[in-house]
């Protein structure tokens, strides 16, 4: 690559996922730059989409809207982050992004939580 980033390498076989804008083999140049200098930290949820799609409707319920999938992760990191400080009296920032929402993803919602 051009630019330096983290990767699974290029001949990774990912499985098929809702969330199908994750199944890119690196991470961002300036995610990968901000994660070598410690100023941020990854977590991955392999193979438990119907866990991460779970906290997602739980942030439905709350906020009133539903992340796109790919965002659900993000949702479901966020989410576990503020439990740890609930259950540790910890107080902290806990900083996320959403990508947009999943009105359009509905089915592979449905799917994924056996909702019929």
């Amino acid at each position: 690559p051009m630019l330096k980033m983290y990767t699974l390498g290029h001949k990774i076989d990912m499985k098929p996922i809702k969330g199908d804008g994750l199944r890119y083999h690196g991470a961002s140049p300036i995610i990968s730059l901000l994660r070598n200098k410690g100023y941020i930290d990854t977590i991955a949820y392999p193979g438990d989409e119907k866990y991460v799609f779970e906290t997602a409707k739980i942030f439905m319920k709350t906020e009133g809207w539903l992340p796109a999938p790919e965002s659900a992760y993000s949702v479901c990191c966020a989410i576990e982050e503020a439990i740890k400080c609930k259950e540790s009296g910890e107080k902290k920032v806990i900083a996320f992004n959403v990508s947009g929402h999943g009105f359009l993803d509905i089915p592979g919602y449905k799917s994924v939580l056996g909702i019929k």
